[in-house]
């Protein structure tokens, strides 16, 4: 290749380039002063639809998080779990009765949860910034992306990630919709191609107490 030919290839380059590393910056503060940091989120209810490649059901998983460290979570129609700090219960409904579980595998679930977004944030590739587009007719502020946890101290050290596409409204800033695909995970081989939906709903009113 001539240096001419390398300067100009660079100069046309280097827009794209730049747009680029914008768009990854963008998703970036997303994950520390934006709404995928869970943080920043007011009192939630996600319904998770967890789809096979063929597009068939598996489950829904019910989340309800008050903050990071407050959550019941549970398949539907199956047993929940409420953690909260580093305690969890088992019980049959968001009423309970609740039965103490096992703590988790850290004495600081704050420090261990900030821990996620951060490394969310670090791990990006293949970022796109597609700006509004249309979800069921609504428009969404779009995002693209691949990204991975670091391994996580509560959880045995796991670690996961995903071909994450977030809808964003942009009337509030909050999540509307996430949909994950291309699943990686430190307990599961290979990739997983089944589909997950994550769809908000906020609730500015949930509280979740530890059972007396």
């Amino acid at each position: 290749m001539t240096r001419t030919l390398a300067i100009a290839l660079a100069a046309m380059l280097a827009p794209a380039l730049a747009s680029a590393d914008a768009c990854r910056d963008e998703i970036a503060a997303l994950f520390d002063t934006g709404p995928l940091n869970p943080f920043n989120l007011p009192p939630n209810h996600v319904e998770k639809e967890v789809l096979n490649p063929d597009g068939s059901r598996q489950y829904i998983l019910d989340i309800h998080t008050q903050s990071p460290t407050r959550i019941v979570s549970g398949i539907r129609g199956g047993m929940l779990m409420m953690m909260v700090g580093s305690d969890t219960w088992m019980g049959p409904s968001l009423d309970g009765p609740w039965t103490a579980g096992q703590r988790m595998q850290t004495d600081d679930m704050e420090a261990a949860q900030r821990t996620v977004p951060e490394a969310q944030a670090r791990n990006l590739s293949d970022t796109e910034c597609p700006g509004i587009t249309s979800l069921d007719g609504k428009d969404r502020l779009t995002y693209v992306f691949r990204t991975r946890t670091d391994p996580h101290p509560a959880r045995g050290n796991s670690w996961w990630g995903s071909l994450d596409r977030v809808y964003i409204d942009p009337a509030t800033g909050l999540i509307d919709e996430i949909h994950q695909t291309e699943h990686v995970a430190s307990w599961a081989e290979g990739m997983k191609m089944e589909t997950h939906i994550l769809r908000y709903s906020y609730d500015p009113d949930l509280r979740i107490e530890p059972p007396e």
